[in-house]
């Protein structure tokens, strides 16, 4: 047994105990010397003072305490006691465990300390802390969860966890001489991952190894936020949150209008529950997710407590100004315009009972309407019946947690002539590390969520390789049904290298200009997917985000926004952002292991070399994307230094990083608070609206839904090239038609510019201008893109008026301002189809109650909605026209019969191979149930008149102009204008000069061959799905991404213009020239 014995001497503890005499002393003085000690009292002691003991092995105690202070500064006063203990591995064999202040000197004999550790093998070290073995050698290799080596771990003993021993290299490998072959206990560590412990395994008589596995760092992820509520005083409420980590969440925090709530007062964990509650109760509230690895706020929740029932919902009906058609001029007013009131939809507050303290509320109460009453208007030749909204009242209404996202993802492929979409075929989307869809042929996608999140990260993968692995955020809103485009960027053709080579890929998209940056890939660097080191030719696929290219600015991955240690989401500025692939010649995926170097050109850059901290680092760092949140994570530190490239030293900024595959990496800076603002957009259906929003202050006509896009650039001087990307932002506008979006800003609007943009369904929005701005702000807007765009230099406000925001005002921005409050407005300037009565496809609309007479018999997965296809030949090229169809009871339902169920109107659209037609998808009635709602205030609680109630549709079709007539010939597809097969499951066809009339029966299988389209499907998903079966002419399938259909499989055909038929033949005369049809 190796074995060693040491002395301890008389430890002489530190910290300043004080007698009781001269403690009165120096509550008296408040008078200190040099080294902060009381004067009265140092004169006081300085005669019974015990110096302090210096120990030369004091490794060997793991404890010094005294019973009457710290025992850890200064000297100590008489009557004062020390206690000493041995250290781990070592036993008492004489002296003693304590000592005694006395006159100055420390009375007690010296603690002996015996090493009792026994080596079974090799020899103990002279720490006395570990055996070791002479000529013996440990080899290790640390990887991750991926298999790809971790280059920069430390090594630790476990005995000595904290004496690092070694570090692995750039493979992932590390030795250690001594370290017995028996055995040894190894501890590993690195920034970012889990400490992680390992035992060896011999190999042979004096060499062992060992392999260790390292799990990555999760920091809090909120999987649950809180929902939005409203109550009356009196009631309960409860806000739920969940997140997950790892490791796992140690605790939850909440916090009303950003200030932390007592846990003791409020009892909280993962709810907050709050009982009895005041009108003073009302505020936002959200909670915070905390673990070792981080912190992360949930989105906000507004709680609204009103007074009473009362002041939830007034009774008195909003004015709602709808259009008549333009053949129902009324008398009274020489207009159109006729008001039939509305109850606005707003939350108010409905009796929950026990289910008012539920995660979330199982039921919706808004302002509906309660009573109605039924006025007959005269047309031209017909009347009309409008239901008018009389009173309104608190009643439930639809809401619900579950979304459906749909939309498309594709590329473009940009040549000097034209521009080419590339859809992403049968890519799987990825939310949470799950597949929740797989892509169409033409990249369309549709799944469903239950979620109360304000937005979602998604991740879409292209097995094609066509494209470049996403990760978008998307921005949710109340509505049910969402869509989205998602533009992904191409693929760059791959390069070949050399594994066992040193390489280097340039950055940079912009032609005729310098790579922004340099990417070193170290030799022997890449492994397959079962951890072995790949050897031979790679295919490296290198894509990149130039912020000096506007053609990239869309394709920007995640959102620009990190989470700081406390939590809260922190908006980056960002210089340039990559995504790596690797692949052998078979086509197999390799990954990079140890750490990549980069060298960024500061000429074509705008990081500001003066913003580093006192060790030189600059305040631009490296960071990888999280597909799972959507947010950057820091990954690795950038520096000013010189080095040789392409033969020639010079100045860069250099950083080192690890990279993960599809995890793309970017150069971005944390921008301050002082320079974050936020610019207010709304959207409006029409100039008008929004002129009479700013003139009486009252919304309408608000735009939901729309796609807003917020580009900042940077203006700021010593770069090549101006107007850089420094924020990109997106979002949706929410019911009230607005969205506040982040830029930044500096008080002389000379640093930054940005530019918004505005699309709903692929129409873009045009820019609306109006005085009232502040004189600088005023003078730098400017529009372009025909109308499109709106540009401007980000001032930083001085006030809350806006439209532009400090962020310190972001909640005025978001819940206080009004339509009087500056703003940027868009206005939808396009040909609207017209629909009679009004109805729009969000859920105030499906809180209507429902009657005989509705368009919609249901709000639910059942509700029908059906097209009809009617083509249009003209004499003149580039013609348009309406299409009106009418749409009344069929007879079966009597009391319906002849009553006006509603109108469509629609315009052609141009056929591009044929300027001379055009076709129009225009909705009718479908033929089916009659339902009426059991009470106003329970509108989606719906039975039939009497038992199988139903109605068919008789439907009139008007090519609404005086020269256009039903084709009279016979076809093969149509009998004097309706479909052949359409014509034998209609009755009463009648046809008249531009009109042709029938019933449409209920239960009858039509589809393309018919002319007639139908889909079912809550909210708008019905009503798209049948569009588009209509314009593309299809029976069925996943809408999008499928070229219209011009002149084929439609149900009614009209010609407009002087065309002669022949008698006999199917073809038409214009002018005397002969075209096949």
């Amino acid at each position: 047994m190796a074995k060693r014995q040491m002395t301890l001497g008389a430890r002489r503890p530190v910290g300043l105990p004080i007698s009781p005499l001269c403690a009165r002393a120096y509550a008296f003085s408040d008078k200190q010397n040099v080294l902060g000690v009381p004067k009265l009292l140092t004169v006081c002691l300085s005669d019974k003072l015990c110096s302090r003991d210096r120990y030369k092995s004091a490794n060997h105690l793991t404890s010094v305490t005294n019973t009457t202070g710290p025992c850890k500064y200064g000297d100590y006063a008489a009557g004062v006691t020390c206690t000493y203990q041995c250290a781990d591995g070592y036993v008492k064999v004489g002296g003693d465990h304590s000592k005694l202040c006395n006159n100055g000197k420390w009375t007690g004999a010296d603690l002996i300390c015996d090493c009792s550790r026994v080596c079974d093998v090799g020899t103990l070290n002279a720490a006395c802390d570990a055996c070791t073995c002479d000529g013996h050698v440990l080899t290790g290799h640390v990887m991750d969860t991926r298999r790809v080596p971790l280059s920069d771990a430390d090594i630790f003993y476990a005995e000595r966890p904290d004496e690092s021993v070694a570090s692995t290299d750039a493979m992932g490998n590390f030795g250690l001489t001594g370290a017995c072959a028996q055995g040894v206990e190894i501890i590993v560590k690195r920034r970012g991952y889990f400490d992680a412990r390992a035992n060896s395994e011999q190999v042979d008589a004096t060499t062992s190894s060992v392999r260790v596995n390292m799990s990555a760092i999760v920091p809090p992820v909120i999987d649950q936020h809180p929902q939005s509520k409203k109550r009356i005083a009196g009631q309960d409420v409860t806000f739920c949150c969940a997140a997950h980590g790892n490791p796992p969440i140690s605790s939850y925090e909440w916090f009303k209008d950003g200030l932390v709530l007592d846990e003791a007062v409020y009892n909280y964990d993962e709810t907050l529950t709050i009982t009895a509650l005041t009108v003073g109760d009302s505020g936002n509230y959200r909670c915070r997710a905390n673990s070792d690895a981080g912190a992360k706020y949930s989105d906000e929740a507004t709680l609204n407590v009103e007074a009473d029932s009362m002041t939830s919902c007034a009774t008195e009906p909003e004015q709602n100004v709808i259009s008549l058609p333009d053949d129902c001029v009324q008398e009274d007013t020489n207009s159109t315009g006729y008001d039939i009131g509305a109850c606005g939809g707003d939350d108010c507050v409905g009796d929950l009972g026990e289910d008012d303290k539920a995660c979330v509320d199982t039921m919706r109460f808004c302002c509906v309407t309660t009573s109605t009453e039924t006025r007959t208007v005269q047309c031209s030749g017909y009347s009309l019946n409008v239901t008018v909204t009389t009173e309104c009242g608190c009643g439930s209404c639809v809401k619900t947690s579950t979304k459906r996202i749909q939309g498309r993802a594709y590329g473009v492929n940009r040549t000097d002539n034209a521009s080419t979409e590339v859809p992403l075929k049968y890519g799987p989307v990825i939310k949470d590390g799950q597949v929740v869809d797989i892509t169409s042929e033409t990249g369309i996608f549709e799944f469903t969520i239950e979620t109360t999140a304000s937005k979602i990260a998604l991740t879409f993968r292209d097995n094609f390789k066509k494209l470049v692995t996403s990760t978008r955020v998307l921005s949710l809103t109340d509505s049910d049904t969402l869509d989205f485009d998602v533009v992904m960027k191409l693929r760059p053709p791959p390069v070949t290298l050399m594994s066992s080579q040193n390489n280097v890929i340039d950055l940079g998209t912009v032609e005729g200009e310098e790579p922004l940056a340099e990417l070193d890939i170290p030799a022997n660097s890449l492994f397959t997917a079962d951890g072995e080191m790949f050897s031979g030719e790679v295919k490296a696929s290198v894509s990149f985000i130039d912020p000096r290219n506007p053609d990239d600015f869309e394709l920007i991955q995640g959102e620009l926004t990190a989470v700081d240690v406390e939590g809260r989401e922190e908006t980056m500025e960002t210089f340039g952002m990559f995504n790596m692939d690797f692949e052998t010649e078979e086509g197999d995926s390799l990954e990079l292991g140890g750490n990549v170097s980069v060298h960024i050109d500061p000429a074509q850059t705008n990081i500001d070399l003066t913003d580093v901290d006192e060790n030189g680092i600059l305040g631009t760092k490296l960071w990888l994307l999280s597909q799972d949140t959507g947010l950057w994570e820091e990954a690795g530190s950038l520096r000013v230094g010189t080095a040789t490239r392409r033969r020639k030293r010079s100045t860069f900024i250099i950083g080192e990083f690890l990279y993960i595959a599809d995890r793309p990496c970017n150069f971005d800076r944390v921008e301050p608070y002082h320079r974050r603002c936020f610019a207010q957009v709304r959207a409006y259906d029409s100039l008008s609206n929004f002129y009479r929003s700013k003139s009486t202050g009252i919304r309408t006509g608000a735009v939901r839904d729309a796609d807003v896009a917020l580009v900042t650039t940077s203006n700021r001087g010593g770069f090549s090239r101006l107007n850089s990307l420094s924020v990109y932002r997106r979002g949706r506008t929410n019911s009230n038609g607005r969205i506040c979006l982040e830029t930044l800003c500096e008080p002389t609007g000379n640093d930054f510019s940005a530019r918004i943009n505005v699309v709903k369904y692929n129409i873009h929005l045009l820019a609306a201008l109006y005085p009232g701005f502040d004189a600088n702000l005023q003078s730098s807007i400017e529009v372009k893109h025909d109308g499109k765009t709106l540009s401007f230099d980000v001032f930083r406000p001085t006030h809350t008026n806006g439209p532009i925001y400090t962020y310190y005002d972001w909640r005025h921005c978001y819940y206080h301002s009004t339509v009087a409050d500056n703003h940027f407005a868009f206005v939808d300037a396009t040909y609207r189809p017209y629909v009679f009565p009004p109805y729009f496809f969000n859920q105030n609309q499906y809180s209507q109650p429902i009657t005989v007479t509705s368009w919609y018999p249901n709000e639910n997965d059942f509700k029908s909605v059906c097209f009809i296809k009617v083509f249009v030949k003209f004499e003149f090229e580039f013609t348009t026209i309406e299409v009106r169809v009418t749409s009344k009871g069929g007879g079966v339902y009597e009391p319906n019969t002849g009553i006006t169920y509603g109108i469509r109107e629609d315009r052609t659209a141009k056929d591009p191979s044929d300027s001379t037609s055009g076709f129009a998808c225009v909705e009718f009635k479908c033929p089916g149930p009659i339902l009426e709602s059991r009470s106003p205030t329970r509108p989606q609680d719906t039975n039939p008149p009497y038992a199988g109630a139903n109605d068919s549709t008789k439907i009139t079709v008007t090519a609404r102009n005086s020269i256009c007539t039903y084709d009279t010939r016979f076809g093969s597809l149509t009998t004097e204008g309706i479909n052949n097969n359409l014509l034998e499951n209609v009755t009463d066809a009648v046809r008249y000069e531009n009109t042709i009339e029938f019933t449409v029966p209920n239960g009858n299988d039509f589809g393309r061959d018919h002319g007639i389209y139908t889909a079912t499907g809550s909210g708008d998903t019905g009503y798209r799905r049948a569009l588009d079966y209509c314009q593309t002419g299809s029976d069925s399938g996943r809408i999008g991404g499928l070229p219209f259909d011009y002149d084929r499989y439609y149900a009614v055909r009209f010609n407009c213009g002087n065309i002669v038929f022949p008698p006999t033949q199917g073809t038409w005369i214009l002018e005397d020239e002969f075209e096949p049809i």
